[in-house]
């Protein structure tokens, strides 16, 4: 009696280590595997309504932590004054650093209506919201959460340069500046 048992739990495991279950996988933007896909992911999904995204964690599916209603400010707040900045850097007043803020460059190229303030005020305004959008995207999911800041920040960075329209200063990983 006893060997039937042990034949039983025998065959029992051996069926079930060989299964696989596969769960379907939905992507949600940006959901891949480089850090920088998923950070750009994450700041993408702040305007949408998602809160899943895929990933190839165990269980199939990783809960994104959703944004707060002051990030979604943040978001609303630099989509409002996109067209302001744009003009400010294809002008070469404005340019995008290495740490993923906007500073202003050179003054004197300030397109007609702008004072060297008013560029200030834009560009801190600017800036905090991005600091506040990429405190959010370093904690919005487990592998960003387990990632070093620096890294994130940078990740955004990069988006902001790309972003960015021609003509635009933005400075490289080296200090350097070029433009677009």
């Amino acid at each position: 009696m006893r060997a039937w048992r042990w034949g039983i739990v025998l065959v029992g495991t051996m069926v079930l280590t060989s299964c696989t279950v596969k769960v379907p996988e939905v992507q949600v933007g940006g959901g891949g595997s480089s850090l920088e896909e998923q950070v750009v992911g994450s700041y993408e999904s702040i305007g949408s309504s998602y809160d899943v995204i895929s990933s190839r964690a165990v269980g199939g599916v990783v809960t994104r932590k959703p944004p707060t209603p002051e990030v979604r400010a943040a978001y609303a707040r630099q989509r409002e004054r996109l067209p302001q900045l744009e003009a400010l850097k294809r002008s070469g007043a404005v340019g995008e650093d290495n740490a993923g803020h906007v500073v202003l460059r050179d003054a004197a190229k300030l397109p007609q209506g702008w004072t060297p303030e008013s560029a200030r005020e834009l560009l801190r305004n600017e800036n905090t919201d991005r600091d506040l959008i990429a405190n959010w995207v370093a904690q919005s999911t487990m592998r960003l959460r387990l990632t070093p800041k620096a890294k994130v920040v940078r990740a955004l960075a990069r988006m902001y340069q790309r972003q960015s329209p021609e003509g635009t200063w933005v400075q490289a990983e080296d200090g350097n500046w070029t433009r677009k």
